[in-house]
């Protein structure tokens, strides 16, 4: 995880060749909720400033739109197509949509119905902030 920016993403860059000298994957993570990445445009554009700072380039993105403890099985599939457009846009794989382990995953699956044209990943949240304490 190299932060979310072009910033994080900088000090990656200093070991771009030797990354470069092998196989790698690097999973661009989305989140339509973001404040900085809510249209698919935004998205691209930021993965573009990424790749450019850590001179790397995207192998692969995953669908992760949440609202944390809000999220709901609606709120992933209104995000589905976010994830399928960024990468559209970008002409990377989607990988995986994400669907936190407190839904019911095979409702999620019914009701995303393969419109994500991914598979579905749960994950489980381990991050609290501050004023969810």
């Amino acid at each position: 995880d190299a932060g979310g920016d072009d910033v994080g993403a900088t000090a990656l860059g200093r070991f771009a060749r030797f990354i470069n000298a092998g196989e790698y994957g690097f999973i661009y993570v989305v989140n339509a909720y973001r404040n900085l990445t809510q249209t698919p445009e935004e998205a691209v554009s930021l993965l573009a400033e990424i790749q450019v700072a850590c001179h790397l380039q995207a192998t692969g993105i995953i669908n992760n739109s949440h609202l944390k403890a809000e999220t709901s099985a609606q709120t992933v599939k209104d995000a589905c197509g976010f994830g399928v457009e960024v990468s559209r846009l970008a002409g990377v794989e989607l990988l995986a949509q994400t669907v936190p382990n407190t839904l019911d995953l095979t409702s999620c699956a019914e009701k995303l119905d393969g419109t994500c044209g991914c598979d579905i990943y749960p994950v489980e949240v381990y991050v609290t902030a501050p004023w969810e304490r």
